[in-house]
């Protein structure tokens, strides 16, 4: 995860200065891809939720109970 400063010079230097993501990549020292991110994110707040999976013990705990 990237600071806020370094967010803000990435998206600076890519709307502003009319800089590629590769030229972007060369300068920072970040990968193509973060550099994309972080040029693509609109909203900096999402939280990204994993899918909640069953818990494997859950079919076993009534048995278990019952013992």
């Amino acid at each position: 995860m990237l600071t806020i400063t370094q967010i803000n010079y990435i998206r600076e230097l890519y709307f502003l200065e009319g800089k590629t993501y590769a030229q972007i990549s060369g300068m920072t020292g970040k990968n193509y891809r973060t550099v994309k991110r972080y040029i693509e994110m609109d909203d900096f707040n999402e939280q990204k939720h994993k899918a909640s999976r069953p818990n494997k013990t859950d079919e076993l705990r009534p048995i278990i109970r019952g013992w």
